[in-house]
């Protein structure tokens, strides 16, 4: 039996910024989403998890299940007041330590090599920040499965899968309708340019 012990000090931190409600019907996605990022393959990495005005019920459970795992990479984030979602990713940009920015959306499901993979490409193609074009959408409560291609939207593709060197990140607009909804696909705009 072989062991591979990886090298962390090659290994470039990758911080994954998760913008997230605290409520009760999110609850499940945020534990299915630090499974995700817990299982990836990549070691180097920690997770910024922003919550959006939680009640103090709903923060105190997530602070509890994060503190049960006993991860010092997962960093809960809670706003002194009420921002839009653009500023709020954009705190999750100001938290994070890592050589690269990760978007993490707690409603997605992660194939444990996603980090690497992305690092890798974007290395092999001496990139400042890869995204995916084409992916596959779930719908478990009908089970189907159908792939989309992002790739011929204004954006070119799913802001969601974004991974950028943080040197060369841009920020999500904070003000406007844009900074509600439609902030991905603003900061996927800017970042092309």
């Amino acid at each position: 039996i072989l062991f591979i012990i990886p090298n962390m000090k090659n290994s470039p931190l990758v911080s994954c910024l998760m913008v997230t409600l605290s409520n009760e019907a999110r609850k499940e996605y945020i534990k299915r989403s630090i499974k995700c990022f817990l299982s990836q393959s990549h070691q180097s990495k920690e997770l910024i998890i922003v919550l959006d005005s939680p009640s103090l019920k709903d923060q105190k459970l997530i602070e509890e299940h994060v503190s049960q795992l006993g991860r010092s990479e997962i960093r809960i984030v809670v706003p002194k007041a009420k921002k839009k979602l653009g500023a709020l990713r954009n705190l999750a940009q100001l938290q994070a330590k890592g050589e690269y920015f990760c978007q993490w959306d707690d409603d997605d499901l992660m194939h444990p090599d996603r980090i690497q993979s992305q690092l890798n490409t974007l290395k092999k193609k001496k990139a400042d920040a890869v995204y995916l074009q084409n992916v596959l959408h779930f719908f478990s409560a009908q089970n189907l499965c159908f792939w989309t291609n992002w790739g011929k939207m204004a954006a070119k593709g799913l802001a969601g899968t974004v991974l950028v060197r943080a040197d060369q990140a841009v920020p999500y607009r904070e003000k406007g309708d844009s900074a509600e909804t439609g902030e991905d696909s603003y900061f996927l705009r800017k970042l092309r340019e």
